[in-house]
């Protein structure tokens, strides 16, 4: 015999039929699936399982599964967990129909932020990026997240110093560190006014880059050395020479200017010639000069014999007459002894 159960649900009607290798009563305890589909008109939808007398029937695990038509729209779910790394990330609910792209859990746009600098700009990322995977999913519910690197320590040596986040979409330049404003050193003062750095040089890079998020950071040149007392032209130079090698960071004796500009014997030529010399030539304008004067000569000597006086040192060598000195080689090699003239 064959045992049959009618299964009735909804407005559905179907009959499963079991053949003898499913009899307990031969032997056989291997259960027969039945499988039907309907439409449940409500949340609360009757199932009714009957056999008639001669039949048995042991009805185990009654499953159902719901299956939205077609055309139903997908109920919301709430997104994953948003990333907190760094960097920016992309979420499509409801998959990428238009693509072989899946980021139903969220990840990371590794190529918007290699192309669309997504990963330093929130709004490259968050406004500009989504319009790009909505049209190029064909949807309109993309989500994204940003989050922003963190900044590096600024620096702690003087000068002023530029950091661009989100980079600098105008231009090829990158200050993804922070980075020397040796340009605005040069013709801004930046190094030597706070204000040139924090506030005018702010201002240049948002404009220069086409950013709003540009950061500057100034550091206070170090307070000048003790002053020299030796008699002589010296130059300091707070801000380091930027467009040389050459670096005054403590009082220097300017040897070129005494020999060539007569910085020695004129305050005016070391004061003022040669502050614009050295700013000029170092690319700087806080070059700072100091004088003092030659010392009063000695009294002349009286014996027999020439001698000389050197008030300004002898810079090319190593030779020093701070008093008068017998001349004895000139007396020896070219008759400074008996001429006058020589």
């Amino acid at each position: 015999d064959v045992d049959e159960v009618e299964v009735t649900v909804g407005g559905t009607k179907q009959i499963f039929k079991a053949d003898r290798m499913h009899e307990i009563a031969d032997g056989y305890d291997k259960a027969a699936l039945a499988q039907t589909s309907f439409f449940a008109s409500s949340n609360e939808t009757l199932l009714t399982f009957w056999a008639d007398v001669k039949n048995c029937i042991d009805i185990d695990n009654v499953i159902v599964h719901e299956r939205l038509p077609e055309d139903a729209p997908v109920p919301w779910q709430a997104p994953p967990d948003a990333p907190t790394q760094p960097g920016c990330y992309v979420y499509t609910p409801n998959g990428c129909p238009k693509q072989d792209f899946d980021a139903q859990q969220w990840k990371r746009d590794s190529w918007g932020e290699e192309n669309k600098n997504a990963g330093r700009d929130a709004g490259a990322c968050l406004s500009a990026r989504a319009t790009d995977y909505n049209n190029w999913c064909g949807v309109k519910d993309v989500e994204m997240v940003f989050n922003a690197q963190p900044l590096p320590s600024p620096p702690t040596t003087q000068g002023c110093y530029v950091l661009t986040p989100s980079g600098c979409p105008k231009q090829s330049y990158d200050a993804s560190t922070w980075t020397r404003d040796t340009w605005g050193e040069q013709n801004r003062n930046s190094g030597s006014s706070q204000r040139q750095c924090l506030e005018t040089r702010k201002v240049d890079f948002d404009n220069w880059c086409g950013a709003k998020d540009t950061r500057v950071h100034w550091n206070a040149p170090p307070p000048p050395p003790a002053v020299p007392t030796e008699p002589g032209c010296y130059v300091y130079t707070p801000s380091q020479c930027p467009k040389q090698s050459y670096n005054a960071d403590k009082w220097t004796r300017d040897t070129w200017g005494e020999v060539n500009r007569r910085s020695f014997e004129s305050q005016s030529q070391c004061l003022s010639q040669r502050k614009k010399d050295f700013d000029s030539w170092c690319g700087a304008t806080d070059s700072v000069m100091h004088w003092n004067p030659p010392p009063t000569p000695p009294a002349a000597p009286t014996d027999v014999g020439c001698y000389v006086f050197t008030p300004t040192g002898c810079p090319k060598q190593s030779y020093n007459a701070n008093s008068w000195t017998r001349d004895t080689w000139g007396e020896a090699n070219r008759n400074s002894l008996r001429s006058k003239d020589q």
